[in-house]
């Protein structure tokens, strides 16, 4: 397939960072390495991680991006130009499509935002915790105006996404369950244009778990996550170990690790000392998180939304069997309640401790599961993932 194509990204692709930039990694190798494509790459934020071999790349900079990119599109004969979730970049696009000949993906790699209420729960923590006074303030403000603000963010998300779906050649999603979401978003019945693709995530570690290997796990419980409220909910997590030590004889045989790091670790490394909480360690933030899911037996995730979940597969991929609030819909098709992982009712802790004592009192149903959870190796394949996209730039091609 003779094309040359653009990702565009907040931060520059690497493997070692999460979510987006992984994953664009594992794609961009994949269509260049076996499929010819010459892909390139345009970012904000440049790091200092081991970098994806783009055919290009550009850094942009806030206010100049229709220059540089008119530019670097014409010079590299771009023909595809995939936005990977950046609202500001959407009206660059589509002035850069009067004067080029470029076709336009855009790809929402997030839960788009339709009913925002869950958000509140976090609003208060963050408006007492963190290092960073702007963002506290910013809290305290959304907190107290909550109602408005969750309908002015609403209509917001309203006119933007009604832009992008009528200005793209591509919409891609990460799960089916997310369709009738986005369409709700744009207050839209149905995908008129017939423009909305779906693109599940592929596993990213390349080790690979045996049954045999189940057998040597220890009584470990993992957390691998950015340490943060919004989004993440960590506080959760901290309240639900500590019910679940106040709770069960057993629970003294097992150890949460917490692995990653974020502006709100310090607080929680308070919180579990002032509360006394046992059996908790912080890892902070590592380069390699795959002896750590080789060690684990449980995962624990308490995010209020997610675009998909890659810790989850990637616990699965590692036999580690995962446990989740039920609080997003691509969630689905990771966890098959009871058979590869364990679903709770959203902000329920009471559940939540009470299947975590379930899951972590019965090696059996563990073992089982687990089996059953190094499924997603061959359901999320990067092979399916690739093909996936192979298909979408061949229709448009």
């Amino acid at each position: 397939m003779n094309l040359n194509i653009l990702f565009l990204t907040y931060f520059e692709v690497t493997p070692q960072k999460g979510g987006i930039e992984r994953v664009t990694d594992i794609v961009a190798t994949n269509l260049s390495e076996k499929n010819g494509i010459k892909c390139y790459s345009a970012y904000y934020y440049s790091n200092n991680l081991v970098h994806t071999n783009f055919s290009g790349k550009i850094c942009l900079e806030w206010g100049e991006e229709y220059n540089q990119l008119h530019r670097f599109i014409s010079e590299n004969n771009i023909s595809v130009v995939i936005n990977q979730q950046i609202y500001s970049l959407n009206k660059i696009i589509v002035r850069l499509r009067q004067t080029l000949f470029v076709y336009y993906v855009y790809f929402q790699h997030d839960r788009t935002a339709i009913d925002l209420c869950s958000d509140f729960s976090y609003y208060k923590y963050a408006a007492h915790h963190g290092n960073n006074t702007r963002k506290r303030c910013m809290f305290a403000v959304k907190f107290m105006i909550a109602p408005v603000y969750a309908m002015m963010r609403k209509l917001y998300y309203r006119h933007l996404y009604r832009s992008i779906y009528h200005n793209v050649d591509t919409i891609v999603l990460l799960s089916r369950y997310f369709i009738p979401v986005f369409l709700k978003s744009m207050g839209k019945l149905s995908d008129s244009r017939k423009c909305i693709s779906i693109i599940n995530n592929s596993v990213t570690l390349p080790s690979v778990t045996t049954p045999e290997d189940i057998s040597k796990k220890l009584r470990e419980v993992l957390i691998v996550s950015r340490l943060t409220e919004e989004r993440k909910r960590i506080s959760l997590a901290i309240k639900i170990w500590q019910l679940y030590q106040n709770s069960f004889e057993e629970s003294k045989e097992w150890i949460l690790r917490i692995v990653g790091n974020g502006e709100y670790a310090s607080d929680y490394k308070k919180l579990v000392a002032k509360k006394k909480i046992p059996n908790i360690i912080f890892e902070g933030q590592v380069e390699d998180t795959i002896e750590y899911y080789r060690r684990a037996s449980a995962f624990i995730m308490t995010s209020d939304a997610e675009g998909w979940g890659l810790t989850l597969v990637e616990a699965q991929q590692m036999g580690v069997v995962p446990i989740a609030f039920n609080s997003y819909e691509s969630i689905h098709e990771i966890i098959q309640d009871g058979v590869n992982g364990v679903l709770v009712k959203n902000s329920d802790c009471t559940e939540f401790v009470r299947k975590l004592h379930e899951l972590l009192n019965d090696d059996n149903k563990r073992r089982s599961m687990a089996i059953n959870g190094l499924e997603v190796t061959r359901i999320f394949s990067v092979d399916r993932m690739i093909s996936q996209w192979l298909k979408i730039l061949d229709n448009l091609s």
